[in-house]
């Protein structure tokens, strides 16, 4: 994971890269609360495709 210290508002901040965040390079201050994001985004995505598989399901019959 690649690191970034900085100050900012004269404070020291520790940034850290997001590995998952494809298409904007993304800079976090709390990797675990990130992650945590990413797997709520996920399973909000897995929970909108089954909806969708149930609606195409019933546009079939």
């Amino acid at each position: 994971m690649e690191v970034k210290n900085m100050r900012v508002k004269n404070k020291q901040v520790t940034l850290y890269r997001c590995q998952q965040c494809l298409y904007i390079p993304t800079w976090v201050s709390d990797p675990q609360e990130h992650e945590q994001w990413h797997r709520l985004r996920e399973e909000q995505s897995r929970e909108l495709d089954k909806a969708m598989a149930i609606a195409a399901g019933s546009l079939r019959n």
